[in-house]
Parts: structure tokens; C-alpha cells; sequence
């Protein structure tokens, strides 16, 4: 004879099934509901799109997402983002030589505490 655990274990595990397939019945009559989609359609996109039921809606209202278009730059804008570009590489460019020389520093600073402990 089963123990009660294994009988609660078992009851909880058919009522965890029949909830996500109730559950799954209410995410499909949703997109029906919302689309011109048949049920065994609404099923097959819900499963494609993970149960994802907005996803599906959105695909049924724009199938194929709008692309920006980029508006053309005016040549004062060009001009701008040139100088705001050389600016960024020369602001970089300091950085770089600021870390090298504090890393330069540094190393002279260890070499004469070397030197200074040998000299002891």
C-alpha cells in the first residue's frame, strides 16, 4: 500500500498538470479571442512564442516590424559629430598618457624602494 506522502505527492502533480493546461486553455481562447486565429493556430503560436500571448498578438497586428529610417544629417550635424569624435579620441588619448605616466611613476617609486632596502 502507497504511503499518504506518495498519495499527496501524486494529487499534487495531476492538480500542477491540470492547472497549466487550464491555464493554457485560457491563454488560447485570449488570442482567439483577440485575433482571426482558429484554436489549433492560437495553440501552435502560443507553444512557437513560449506562451508568450502578447508576442502572438503583436505578430497577428504588424507581421513584419517596422525598420527606423534613418533621417539624412545635415552638414552642420556632420560637422558637429566629426568635432564631438575628435574631441572624444583627444579627452581619451590624455587619459591614456595620464595612466601611463602614474604607471611610470609608480614603478619608479618601487625600484628606488628596492634600491634603498638593498643598499640596508
Amino acid at each position: 500500500m502507497e504511503n499518504t506522502k506518495e498519495i499527496v505527492h501524486k494529487n499534487n502533480e495531476i492538480n500542477k498538470s491540470t492547472m497549466e493546461e487550464d491555464r493554457i486553455n485560457k491563454m488560447t481562447h485570449f488570442v482567439v479571442s483577440q485575433t482571426n486565429y482558429t484554436f489549433k493556430e492560437a495553440k501552435y503560436l502560443l507553444e512557437k512564442s513560449n506562451y508568450d500571448s502578447i508576442t502572438v498578438i503583436k505578430h497577428y497586428l504588424n507581421p513584419t516590424p517596422k525598420t527606423k529610417k534613418e533621417k539624412p544629417k545635415t552638414l552642420n550635424q556632420k560637422i558637429l559629430g566629426e568635432f564631438r569624435h575628435v574631441c572624444d579620441n583627444i579627452a581619451m588619448e590624455g587619459i591614456r598618457k595620464k595612466k601611463q605616466k602614474e604607471l611610470m611613476e609608480q614603478m619608479y617609486f618601487n625600484q628606488q624602494l628596492k634600491n634603498k632596502v638593498n643598499v640596508d
